[in-house]
């Protein structure tokens, strides 16, 4: 009986405990609920804004590599050198537009998102003009009235096309002319029209402030090309300031939009992400139908599903801004930021270092030959044959095209990047098998060293390109180093 008493007293215990923390629990939440509700909406809209800097970050690596592109088309050397004796007089007009006209087709052909090019001379007057426009007509009134923009979207026939201007300069940075170049957005569409996290009722803005357009990408209505929203020219000031969100009423209905932007680093584009405010604010309320200890636990779940959902979204928009797509090896951008590093390491600690500059020889025959896949696959073979002869602490990488470059540490042996590249011209010369077919290649090479060649990281890369250059004059297939006769600017 005492026992059975004890056990009832026990129970009553435990239910009054039960019941307080109950009461507790429910008084807590009664108390934070307003609390609650804002942090619920800080979470998500924080999570919004981070979705929209990572979408940012990949749309900003898809122009930043158009911007690339255009570069390339300007940096070509001997078509500067033949440029710049035109505007001297020393090539007439006809002459000129027969040697770039198709040294250009041939760098088009292996830039697919390039449509169109012009290229200017200093005075305006055309050198050069490939590709089909969409607008000709809006083109040629750039043309007749040309403005600071250095980007700009034209539409026509159902099509659109970038365009990203680059001017041309001489070895004292003189303009010599600009380049214009016309890319398709098809890439860009892709990431534009694609489903967010947002859900199907939102769109996608990228806005070019410079010119008032605005790219409007919806899941089902596709891609479209605007005059700026005059709800969202009060943007500029929220970015100025680092407010992200604004509210704002959509042109389409009277529903409110919620939108959240984010600035893709420059040449004025940002992108904006609208989504209707009665989802957004349905979706906060919704975290507060549970009890706080299951809020909170979904809260926890939802911050780690959407760290490890943009995770690898951001993880891929930095291999694609460090790293080739075809070979896989370094790009342009690791090469010049790694290069950069070790020779300011190279600097401080007294070491030596070698910028090897590589250059396929009859790589166009193939390709010409053959078809852009093969040579595609040709340069594959090249980088995996090369990455067999690097060693840890060397860095490979392809520039672009058939160019590639070799950062080696050469505080041990300064002849390390001679042997190197005399390994690298054997291994080229062994034949590449290609399906059914034996394919013989050959390699020129220029090879610099710091710090007797350059102090600088752009120096180095620019010297081991003339000592290429040099190598391809005097027979190709083999390499030569820098020598200060080499580069007009030092002798």
């Amino acid at each position: 009986m005492q026992a059975s008493c004890l056990l009832t007293l026990h129970k009553r215990i435990l239910m009054v405990a039960l019941l307080g923390v109950l009461v507790t629990g429910l008084l807590v939440s009664l108390a934070t609920a307003i609390p609650l509700y804002q942090n619920a909406r800080t979470s998500l809209a924080e999570n919004n804004r981070i979705s929209t800097q990572a979408q940012a970050a990949a749309i900003n690596n898809l122009l930043e590599k158009y911007r690339g592109i255009a570069r390339q088309f300007t940096s070509r050397t001997e078509i500067r050198r033949r440029l710049q004796a035109y505007q001297q007089q020393q090539l007439s007009l006809a002459e000129i537009r027969a040697f770039t006209q198709p040294r250009l087709a041939d760098a088009m052909r292996i830039s697919p998102a390039v449509d169109a090019l012009l290229r200017l001379g200093r005075n305006g007057e055309v050198i050069a003009q490939l590709g089909q426009l969409v607008n000709p007509h809006e083109v040629n009134k750039f043309l007749r009235h040309p403005s600071s923009t250095q980007q700009y979207i034209f539409s026509g026939g159902g099509k659109m096309q970038l365009m990203i201007t680059a001017d041309i300069f001489d070895e004292e940075g003189e303009k010599l002319g600009q380049d214009i170049l016309f890319f398709n957005l098809q890439e860009l569409a892709k990431q534009l029209v694609a489903p967010t996290s947002f859900g199907e009722e939102a769109q996608q803005l990228l806005i070019h402030w410079p010119t008032r357009q605005q790219l409007v990408g919806h899941p089902l209505a596709g891609l479209k090309l605007q005059a700026v929203d005059q709800q969202l020219n009060r943007l500029q000031g929220h970015l100025s300031t680092r407010q992200q969100e604004l509210l704002v009423r959509s042109q389409m209905s009277d529903r409110e939009q919620l939108a959240f932007s984010a600035p893709l680093g420059s040449q004025g584009w940002t992108l904006v992400i609208q989504r209707p405010a009665s989802l957004f604010y349905l979706s906060v309320w919704e975290r507060l139908w549970l009890p706080f200890i299951t809020t909170f636990c979904m809260l926890v779940l939802a911050t780690l599903v959407m760290t490890r959902t943009l995770q690898p979204l951001i993880q891929d928009a930095r291999e694609q801004s460090l790293q080739d797509s075809l070979t896989g090896l370094a790009n342009r951008n690791q090469l010049e930021q790694t290069l950069e590093r070790r020779v300011a390491l190279a600097r401080h600690q007294s070491k030596r270092l070698a910028v090897i500059f590589m250059d396929l020889d009859y790589f166009k025959e193939v390709n010409d030959s053959l078809g852009h896949q093969a040579g595609d696959r040709i340069l594959q073979l090249v980088g995996q044959r090369l990455s067999r002869l690097m060693r840890e602490e060397d860095l490979l990488g392809r520039l672009s095209g058939d160019e590639f470059l070799i950062l080696v540490d050469t505080s041990q042996d300064r002849g390390t990047a001679e042997r190197l590249a005399t390994r690298i011209i054997q291994a080229i010369q062994e034949p590449f098998q290609l399906e059914q077919q034996l394919i013989n290649l050959g390699a020129s090479l220029g090879i610099s060293h710091f710090p007797e060649d350059g102090l600088e990281a752009r120096d180095l890369i620019r010297r081991a390109d003339l000592a290429m250059y040099q190598a391809k004059q005097e027979g190709r297939n083999n390499w030569k180093t820098f020598t200060r006769k080499l580069d007009p600017r030092t002798s």
